[in-house]
């Protein structure tokens, strides 16, 4: 049996960021494609803090 928590059930690491791939993509397009500035864009139009890691894993992944 595979678990993704610990023994009380608690989830592991902090939660998902639910930043819909659209909005990446406009803000990476919208700062001539540096990842850096449409994460600090993204931060400021969500709300939610957006590491240049992340924008480059999504759109990497395409989503």
């Amino acid at each position: 049996m595979i678990s993704n928590g610990t023994k009380s059930g608690k989830a592991i690491g902090r939660p998902r960021k639910s930043i819909d791939f659209t909005k990446v993509l406009e803000a990476f397009n919208r700062v001539e494609m540096n990842y850096t500035r449409a994460a600090r864009l993204l931060t400021e139009q969500t709300g939610v803090k957006v590491t240049p890691g992340y924008v480059y894993n999504q759109i990497k992944r395409g989503g």
